[in-house]
């Protein structure tokens, strides 16, 4: 892949990752990353990566359902 692009497949890219669309758990620099590994090389970035998101993702929302319960 050249330069020229390279540069091309980011700018196109970068469309979808605007600064008020980031999201701590559900939209963050490691789905970024996964999106450019999978269009280089067809492989996903290791499951491991973004775990601790989506653990702090099922925390979250367990604790909601459990305040919900609580009501």
């Amino acid at each position: 892949m050249s330069q020229e692009e390279f540069r091309s497949f980011i700018e196109k890219l970068a469309g979808k990752y605007h600064g008020n669309t980031y999201h701590l758990i559900n939209k963050n620099c490691n789905h970024f990353t996964d999106d450019v590994c999978q269009n280089l090389t067809g492989k996903p970035i290791p499951s491991w990566v973004n775990r601790l998101a989506r653990v702090g993702w099922y925390c979250y929302h367990w604790q909601c359902f459990l305040y919900y319960l609580k009501l």
